[in-house]
């Protein structure tokens, strides 16, 4: 069985161009050891922590570890026999060989009412981490307000709907007019641009009494600007920080950080998905279908087509030309 993946080629100096990247051929044999199978790659997935721990790397060597939803072709594997569809950390590839080591979920019982690409979506890594950063951490009223970062992309509009099944007011922030009008048509109160008006400005005009939970995708500038309107023992659920992936000098303002805990009984709290959420997960994703049975929760997408294009995708998601989750069909 010959593969196709794609590895790190060159260190990425700020926003990523497609030559950083290298497709390469691997021959994988046609023989499986007991407990061994092999699958072929339906969807991949782009997601902004690729670029967060590039720094570990190794370049001419490792596959980008995305996720993909795969389809087992042939199995040595009792758990998991021909035709099982699962959730994948096995790189950007299009097939390959597993031992189940990097299995992460069984997607066998996606509904009908969504495309088999929510198994790493609303029903995968997105899902869960946007299901378990408000429940867990913000822990939100109903009645409260609820801001969201980079609101109209996977993990944003999966936040804002949360927050509106669970009764809060969704404030979103968003890059173009055009994704303020989509994050409103999905359910949320309001939102605003943060490239046309000041953070500060917008939480003036649409969070008057202050914002008690915050959903932070971006970190930064951003992010300080809102905790500045939080109320008294907000909630800030840490994410990401796409505003800091690109750069090339950190961020120095962590006294200024502390006086906004300190004077406002913050609590701030920064969560991994494997290990914080990987043990909730069954439970997350009865929850997350359940909702997404009753019309409650839907999966919005921004889709490409063809394994070539992954690494053009993954700029573009970066670039924050994307709507929803994205991913590539190939």
């Amino acid at each position: 069985m010959k593969i196709r993946k794609i590895i790190y080629a060159k260190t990425f100096d700020g926003m990523p161009k497609e030559s950083d990247f290298k497709i390469v051929e691997e021959d994988l044999g046609d023989q499986l050891n007991e407990n061994e199978f092999f699958y072929k790659s339906l969807w991949v997935s782009c997601d902004p922590y690729l670029r967060a721990y590039a720094g570990s790397y190794t370049v001419g060597k490792t596959c980008i570890p995305g996720y993909q939803l795969s389809k087992v072709v042939k199995s040595r594997n009792a758990k998991y026999p021909v035709g099982s569809l699962l959730v994948m950390q096995s790189g950007w590839r299009n097939g390959g060989k597993s031992d189940g080591s990097d299995v992460w979920y069984v997607r066998n019982d996606i509904p009908g009412n969504v495309p088999l690409s929510a198994g790493f979506g609303i029903f995968g890594m997105t899902g869960l981490t946007a299901f378990y950063g408000v429940d867990s951490i913000l822990k939100p009223k109903a009645g409260e307000t609820i801001v969201v970062s980079a609101a109209a992309g996977g993990i944003g509009t999966v936040v804002g709907q949360i927050g509106k099944i669970l009764g809060c007011r969704v404030i979103g922030s968003c890059g173009s007019e055009e994704k303020i009008k989509f994050v409103k048509s999905i359910g949320f109160d309001d939102a605003f641009n943060y490239k046309t008006e000041s953070v500060d400005d917008a939480l003036k005009r649409l969070a008057p009494n202050g914002v008690d939970c915050y959903f932070d995708n971006v970190g930064g500038d951003f992010t300080f600007g809102v905790l500045s309107h939080m109320n008294q023992r907000g909630r800030v659920a840490i994410c990401g920080a796409i505003s800091l992936y690109n750069a090339k000098e950190s961020d120095k303002r962590v006294p200024q950080l502390h006086g906004l805990m300190i004077s406002k009984s913050l609590l701030l709290q920064g969560f991994n998905t494997p290990s914080d959420v990987n043990p909730q997960a069954d439970k997350i994703y009865a929850t997350l279908r359940k909702w997404t049975e009753e019309g409650k929760l839907k999966q919005y997408e921004y889709v490409t087509q063809g394994f070539d294009n992954i690494p053009k995708t993954f700029i573009e998601m970066l670039q924050g030309k994307n709507i929803g989750k994205t991913t590539v069909k190939l």
